[in-house]
This record gives structure tokens, C-alpha cells and sequence, in this order.
């Protein structure tokens, strides 16, 4: 492995995927705000998911409203490193600007 943490895919039998590029292997880092999130490379392009909608997904959300442009994924509790099923939200955008819905929505859904 280089010291650039990149890695190349290999099928079953051993042999090497060819493929545009290196692959960074994922690493979890927290941005500024406190919320934590896991990140790769792979072709130039990097790809970030949120710790948090990954547990809203790991508590019953649905994958098309966690990462669609409808819904938004959130903390109850405004704690970004908080990442409970009891403290994830998935809300129709127009709802996650209403500050009372914090207390009355579940924890996961469509958000309707």
C-alpha cells in the first residue's frame, strides 16, 4: 500500500480491477460544526455520507429520503456528535425550518 492510504480493487480470483484510478480508503473525520462523516476518493471524485444518515438508514429511513432533495436529515437534540436513533430526524425540508417539529416528528420516515 502507498503512503498515500490509496488501494486498488481485486476480484475473487486475485487479479487486479482495472479501473480509472486510486481509491482512497475511507476514513471518518468530524468538519468543523462537530458532525462526523466518512469520506473516500475514487477517480478524483470525493464522496462524503454523514455518520448521521447513516444512522437514520440503520434505524428503518428510507436510503430516497435520506440523501433525496425533499427530506433533511437532522439532530433532535442540536449535539452533532449525537448520533442516537432516538436523536436522528428525517423531515420534509419545508418542515426542518419549522422549530417546533424537533419534539412532535419521528425519529425516522419519509417525514410526512
Amino acid at each position: 500500500m502507498s503512503s498515500d492510504r490509496s488501494t486498488e480493487f481485486r476480484r475473487l480470483d486475485g487479479s487486479p480491477v482495472m479501473g480509472p484510478g486510486p481509491v482512497l480508503i475511507p476514513t471518518v473525520s468530524t468538519n468543523g460544526l462537530g458532525y462526523e462523516f466518512v469520506r473516500c476518493r475514487f477517480d478524483g471524485r470525493y464522496d462524503t455520507i454523514y455518520i448521521h444518515q447513516l444512522c437514520a438508514i440503520a434505524d428503518g429511513a428510507d436510503p430516497h429520503d435520506v440523501f433525496g432533495d425533499a427530506c433533511h436529515t437532522y439532530h433532535r437534540c442540536p449535539i452533532p456528535w449525537l448520533n442516537t436513533p432516538e436523536n436522528i430526524g428525517v423531515v420534509a425540508h419545508w418542515r426542518h425550518q419549522d422549530k417546533d417539529h424537533r419534539e412532535e416528528l419521528p425519529v425516522s420516515g419519509s417525514g410526512d
